[in-house]
């Protein structure tokens, strides 16, 4: 499924992209005090679209793109004698990650307490680098990613971000500014109302878990040809099931959109598979 974007790949092979770009200066660098750097959460067809200003800088939607997060399956790595390439993709685009060794066959410090397997997610910081138009990531940190919903915190953090640099910070009062208040406070709310219920029940309990078993098993029945189910049609198909109750149901969605197996949709009341 990802070599559809395999020959859109650049190739760096050829390029190093551990010289440092035209425009990079040490002047972030003053007193002894190191600047605390940026990161933006991106995509990779972000990165891939981004376009390399005369400096050596890349652009996306007019906006500069340098230190970055990605948030994707490894796919392969490649051993090489001054670098390690890895080939990743966060079903946007894939991409290569070089992090380069100080010394030859030297494991970079960013790799010497990572575990590589093949097709893990991964959390990566790097930075975009240009040489001769083309374009690579070099990582200066990766990590594995233990919980599926960082994958999810990851691409709303995407999303925050773009709206931002599109219509900038909203101001307090307007109909865009509430609706984005009410979705983050969903948020918040979904977590605080599951650990109150988790620590309510003593934690995970055999009814607890048999909920949520009989609203996944549900959940399949009815998103068969459809995209959403409502929280109403889960309840109303499992309110005669023995033991049923609102605040089970409840507690058993919301333990499931934590643990990332399915995820709500803006208005918090319809459910799908991640």
């Amino acid at each position: 499924m990802f070599n559809r974007d395999r020959d859109n790949l650049p190739n760096p092979s050829s390029y190093n992209f551990n010289q440092e770009p035209r425009n990079f200066t040490r002047s972030r660098f003053t007193n002894n005090h190191q600047k605390s750097k940026v990161f933006t959460p991106v995509t990779l067809k972000m990165v891939y679209q981004s376009t390399p200003r005369p400096d050596d800088v890349c652009e996306f939607d007019g906006e500069p793109l340098n230190d970055v997060i990605v948030v994707g399956r490894l796919l392969r790595r490649l051993e090489e004698p001054m670098r390690t390439q890895f080939e990743i993709n966060d079903n946007t685009h894939t991409y290569y990650v070089l992090f380069y060794h100080k010394g030859e066959n030297q494991v970079p410090t960013a790799l010497r307490n990572f575990h590589y397997e093949q097709f893990s997610y991964v959390k990566l910081y790097g930075n975009i680098r240009v040489f001769k138009e083309e374009k690579a990531i070099v990582g200066s940190y990766i990590k594995r990613v233990e919980r599926f919903d960082e994958v999810t915190n990851h691409f709303l953090s995407v999303f925050v971000a773009q709206c931002i640099r599109k219509k900038g910070v909203l101001k307090g009062g307007t109909g865009e500014q509430k609706e984005f208040d009410r979705e983050i406070g969903n948020q918040a709310t979904l977590k605080e109302q599951s650990k109150a219920l988790q620590q309510a029940v003593g934690g995970d309990v055999g009814g607890a878990e048999q909920m949520r078993k009989a609203v996944v098993e549900n959940m399949k029945e009815q998103l068969k040809g459809r995209q959403f189910v409502s929280r109403d049609e889960i309840g109303e198909s499992l309110r005669e099931r023995p033991g049923y109750s609102a605040s089970g149901l409840e507690g058993a969605l919301n333990h499931l959109q934590n643990e990332g197996v399915i995820v709500s949709a803006h208005d918090n009341h319809h459910f799908f598979f991640v």
